[in-house]
């Protein structure tokens, strides 16, 4: 049995469970709001309160203290989609290194990679690759081992999230945007033929359940269209899937969305057989327009932390 974890501004997801290359399976779900100021922007700024909180969940919950993966979103993180050539194990480490050299001192630099696509010789890697500050991921290292729980590893958001987009049948092909809101932060993923291709992030302003926030999701959309449309791939988009959105938001935002082109088609994204979820969520302190029920649209990140690459 594994652990999941991902930790945002707002909210803390822990699954329970286990996975491979093609298919995962949650047993326990855990969800709860982050104390408030605990986390900004990925970075704790008060160790104290949200030590307090993991350790009350932990013994409230019984969870395993050992194999235990982060994942974290926050733009500490450098992401860079990178074409390399096939070559294994150090080497490929170093050739990601130095694509990062723009960042300084590689010494205080952590760096990890994620292969996404061979070339049909074999010759060339299309790879995820990022680099974060050592004190950053030290950070939660150092909190965690505060609390007697061993930390396997510390997955960036986005890599979790393509796991779970590599596995799941729906997206193989596809050419669609994937907007998975937690809070006020929203992520829009482009995705063309199957393929990762871009990513962007956007804070909302607007009050949440609004005509005016559905018209900030729309905006969002629009902007990928134009993205898109600006590359002028012979691949339309045809879908756009939610993620993360409360019941309050969802009609909303998926009328606004349609109302930008009759033939693009929005809808909360679907759950899978390869993703198995439990029946029930332990929900001890709802987040505010978080859903209390388990399913995979509400815990990509954390879910896709199970899938082996």
């Amino acid at each position: 049995m594994n652990t999941s974890i991902y930790l945002s501004n707002q909210n803390i997801q822990i699954l329970t469970g286990s996975g491979g290359r093609s298919k995962v399976s949650v047993k326990n779900m855990v969800q709860a709001r982050a104390p408030e100021g605990s986390l900004i922007n990925g970075v704790i700024t008060s160790e104290p309160e949200l030590a307090e909180c993991l350790g009350r969940l932990w013994s409230q919950y019984m969870l395993p203290r050992t194999n235990v993966g982060l994942v974290i979103d926050s733009t500490k993180f450098v992401t860079k989609i990178l074409t390399l050539p096939a070559v294994k194990g150090n080497k490929l480490q170093e050739l990601v290194k130095r694509e990062f050299s723009d960042l300084g001192d590689r010494e205080k630099l952590l760096f990890d990679y994620m292969i996404l696509k061979k070339d049909s010789h074999g010759k060339m890697l299309k790879i995820l690759a990022a680099a974060a500050e050592r004190d950053f991921i030290g950070s939660y290292v150092q909190l965690f081992e505060k609390l007697k729980i061993s930390v396997s590893g510390v997955n960036v958001a986005l890599a979790a999230e393509l796991k779970i987009l590599d596995i799941h049948p729906a997206l193989r092909g596809r050419t669609c945007i994937l907007e998975l809101l937690d809070g006020d932060n929203l992520v829009n993923t482009l995705i063309v033929n199957g393929e990762y291709k871009y990513s962007s992030r956007s804070r909302l302003f607007q009050e949440h359940g609004t005509e005016g926030f559905a018209l900030d999701i729309a905006r969002n959309v629009s902007g990928i269209l134009q993205f898109h449309a600006s590359e002028r791939s012979e691949y339309a988009i045809t879908d756009v899937f939610l993620g993360g959105f409360s019941k309050e938001n969802e009609k909303l935002c998926v009328d606004s969305i349609r109302s930008l082109n009759t033939n693009l088609q929005a809808a909360l994204f679907p759950d899978t057989p390869a993703v198995a979820m439990p029946s029930v969520a332990h929900v001890p302190a709802e987040p505010d327009g978080q859903i209390s029920g388990p399913a995979l649209r509400d815990c990509i990140y954390a879910a896709g932390n199970f899938v082996v690459r």
